[in-house]
């Protein structure tokens, strides 16, 4: 099957999206351990730049995910998501320099693999 590139465009920002956000879920989570024993207002905390803009790109990803629904069938679309634990995990371990061990690497391997079969 073939897509246009508007659809393909859409797949990939909502990947973008998606796999941003969990990013700045990871930023945030640090930032609150951080400021635990500054701040009385725990309200202060929840309003963060790092929560919001999460909360931002979930909601930007949702709704380019049900454009591509609309244009793409789920049975593809879906299994397409799974790039985003491969994005995540090489956003986690250039941005928070976590260590990655080889059973991951061979995970993320097989995931691409599988998406390239997937879309033969």
């Amino acid at each position: 099957m073939q897509w246009s590139i508007t659809t393909l465009v859409l797949l990939a920002s909502t990947i973008l999206c998606t796999s941003a956000a969990q990013i700045f879920q990871k930023r945030a989570a640090i930032n609150l351990v951080s400021r635990q024993g500054q701040s009385k207002r725990k309200n202060a905390s929840l309003l963060s730049k790092d929560i919001i803009i999460t909360g931002l790109l979930l909601s930007s990803g949702l709704l380019l995910w049900l454009i591509v629904l609309h244009r793409m069938p789920v049975s593809i679309a879906y299994p397409l998501l799974s790039i985003n634990y491969v994005i995540v995990m090489l956003s986690a371990r250039w941005m928070f320099q976590e260590s990655i061990p080889a059973h991951r690497w061979i995970g993320a391997l097989s995931i691409m693999a599988g998406i390239c079969l997937l879309v033969a």
